[in-house]
């Protein structure tokens, strides 16, 4: 989350200020950083979790830290974001959600990610255990690799494209780069991936 910035650390910014413009609480916890001086940002109160190991395990305390704020009975929802490689969802294994607590997961699996556990088929049964306990689990892409996975081991889930905030133009695109008006124009924002 801020200052970081990248795909993930959009989404979920913006998720976040557009949820708290719209008046709910919106609190986000991520691992703590040293650049990081502020505990709100666009309205978004932030947990700053530890990312050293947690005494006695190879995983982060702050896997630890989200796992008590998800069972903490506070939050209606707590939607994760995150590539499953990283430890935010395995913050869910064992973890006692309040039945008023709606958990939503948002996987980030692009083909590369992918590719570096698709045929690991006791980290996929793991992952699709956890997946199958929460609702919706979310996909950013209609026929993407998360959709792949979520098609291979059964995984219900919704489609739910990232969002932009509608924006005037400030040029005529057409005009400034010479195109006629019956040209098709097509604008594909991507990462640049292998």
């Amino acid at each position: 989350f801020a200052p970081s910035i990248g795909g993930l650390e959009t989404i979920a910014e913006n998720l976040g200020a557009r949820l708290a413009a719209a008046g709910y609480e919106v609190e986000v916890a991520t691992e703590k950083l040293a650049e990081r001086s502020f505990a709100e940002y666009r309205g978004i109160k932030i947990h700053s979790l530890e990312p050293r190991a947690q005494a006695g395990s190879n995983a982060p305390q702050a896997l630890f830290q989200l796992r008590q704020l998800i069972e903490s009975g506070a939050y209606q929802s707590c939607i994760l974001l995150a590539d499953p490689l990283n430890w935010i969802f395995w913050s869910l294994e064992g973890a006692a959600i309040p039945a008023h607590t709606r958990v939503l997961a948002q996987p980030i699996i692009n083909t590369d990610g992918f590719s570096k556990w698709k045929d690991n088929a006791p980290f996929r049964s793991r992952l699709s255990r956890l997946l199958k306990r929460v609702a919706p689990v979310i996909a950013l892409s209609t026929n993407g690799a998360e959709v792949r996975y979520f098609r291979e081991e059964s995984i219900p889930y919704v489609h739910v494209p990232n969002a932009v905030a509608p924006v005037a133009p400030t040029v005529d695109f057409r005009r400034e780069y010479g195109l006629p008006e019956g040209v098709p124009l097509i604008l594909h924002v991507a990462n640049w991936w292998r």
